[in-house]
C-alpha cells in the first residue's frame, strides 16, 4: 500500500494581504509544518503540491529561506508542479530565475514534469505526472495537457495540472474547462488547483477528480471565506485507490471570522462593481467585453489572433514580456 498526501495554492509570501487579520507568513508555514507532521503520522511515501507555491516569483528572500528549511527537512520528500503565481509571464521556463527555483535546486521539492515519477511498495506502484500552469493552457480546446499524461501499465497513474478545472462552466470571460471535458483522461486519479474553492472530490468512470481548496486564504472573497482549508490523503493499494479529505485542524489554520477582515469583503465587492462598471463604459468591440483584455498576454493573444501572427513572432514577443515583467518587479 502507498499513501500520498495532496495540497495546493499555499501562496506564501512575506507580508499579509489587506484582508488578513492574523501573520499570514507565520499561519502559512505552519501550515506546512502540520502537513509535514500528518504525512509522517499517515506513513505517506510523498507529498504532492498542485502548484502556487508563492504568491508571486519573487516574494522576499527570507520567506522562501524558511520555506526552503521546513521542506527540506520534512520526513516525507515534497514534489510538485508550477502555478502561474510561480513563473514570471506564466512561462515556466523562467522558473530558474526565481527564488522558489532555487529553492527546488537545493532539494527542497523535487518538481514533476510529463516524465512519469514511480513509486513502488510490494505489489503497489504508483506512476505521477505533472503539468505547470502556462498561459494557454485553458485555452486549448483538446485539453490536451489534462488528457494525455503518460500511462505506467500495471501503475496507479495520478496526473497533477495547475489549471482552470471545475465541475461545472464559469462566466464567457474566463478560460476554464470542465470535468465532463476530461472525462475520458489518461490518468485513474487527476488533481488539479488554481480554483481556490475547489470542487472536493469527483468519482466517475471508475476515475477520481480531485480539487480539495487551496491550502491558503488570500481575500475576503466569498470563496475564501466559506473556505475550508483542507488537504487530500490518497491511498492506493494493488490497483485500487481512493481519496478522502482531511480538514486542518482551527489550531493551524483558524475559522475565517477570526483571520478575515469582513469589512474589507464589502469593500472588494464594491471596488469590483466600480471595476466592471468602468470596463463596460470602455467597450469598443466584441472582443474587448471583459476584464481580461487589460491583462497583457490577452491583449497579445488578441493581436495575434486579429493579424494572424506568425507563432515565432509571438513567441519571441512573450519573452520581451517576461523579461520586461522581471526588470520591473526587481526595481520595486
Amino acid at each position: 500500500m502507498l499513501r500520498f498526501i495532496y495540497t495546493t495554492d499555499s501562496h506564501g509570501r512575506g507580508s499579509n494581504p489587506v484582508s488578513r487579520l492574523d501573520d499570514f507568513p507565520t499561519t502559512i508555514l505552519n501550515k506546512f509544518k502540520w502537513i509535514n507532521e500528518k504525512a509522517e503520522e499517515l506513513g505517506a511515501a510523498a507529498i504532492l503540491h498542485g502548484g502556487d507555491w508563492l504568491e508571486s516569483p519573487d516574494v522576499a528572500n527570507s520567506f522562501v529561506r524558511e520555506l526552503t528549511y521546513i521542506l527540506s527537512h520534512s520526513k516525507v520528500p515534497w514534489y510538485g508542479i508550477l502555478g502561474n503565481h510561480d513563473i514570471y509571464g506564466q512561462n515556466p521556463e523562467t522558473f530558474k530565475k526565481t527564488p522558489l527555483g532555487i529553492a527546488e535546486a537545493a532539494g527542497a521539492f523535487t518538481r514533476l514534469s510529463d516524465t512519469p515519477t514511480i513509486f513502488k511498495n510490494g505489489n503497489t506502484t504508483v506512476s505521477i505526472t505533472g503539468k505547470d500552469s502556462y498561459f494557454d493552457l485553458d485555452k486549448k480546446i483538446t485539453k490536451e495537457d489534462y488528457i494525455n499524461s503518460a500511462i505506467t501499465p500495471g501503475a496507479v497513474n495520478i496526473h497533477i495540472v495547475h489549471g482552470f478545472l471545475d465541475d461545472c462552466k464559469w462566466q464567457d470571460s474566463i478560460d476554464c474547462t470542465t470535468i465532463d471535458e476530461v472525462i475520458n483522461c489518461n490518468a485513474d486519479i487527476l488533481l488539479t488547483g488554481h480554483v481556490h474553492q475547489g470542487f472536493g472530490i469527483k468519482r466517475i468512470n471508475n476515475k477520481i477528480f480531485c480539487n480539495p481548496n487551496a491550502l491558503a486564504r488570500t481575500t475576503a472573497s466569498v470563496g475564501d471565506v466559506n473556505n475550508e482549508v483542507r488537504i487530500a490523503l490518497i491511498t492506493v493499494d494493488g490497483m485500487n485507490f481512493d481519496v478522502e479529505l482531511i480538514s486542518l485542524p482551527t489550531t493551524v489554520a483558524k475559522p475565517a471570522n477570526e483571520v478575515l477582515d469582513r469589512a474589507k469583503l464589502v469593500s472588494e465587492k464594491e471596488h469590483k462593481k466600480q471595476l466592471e462598471k468602468f470596463i463596460n463604459s470602455l467597450n469598443k468591440g466584441d472582443i474587448y467585453t471583459t476584464e481580461s483584455v487589460f491583462n497583457i498576454y490577452n491583449i497579445l493573444n488578441i493581436v495575434a489572433k486579429e493579424d494572424s501572427l506568425d507563432d515565432n513572432i509571438i513567441s519571441i514577443t512573450r519573452q520581451k514580456l517576461e523579461q520586461a515583467e522581471e526588470e520591473l518587479k526587481k526595481s520595486e
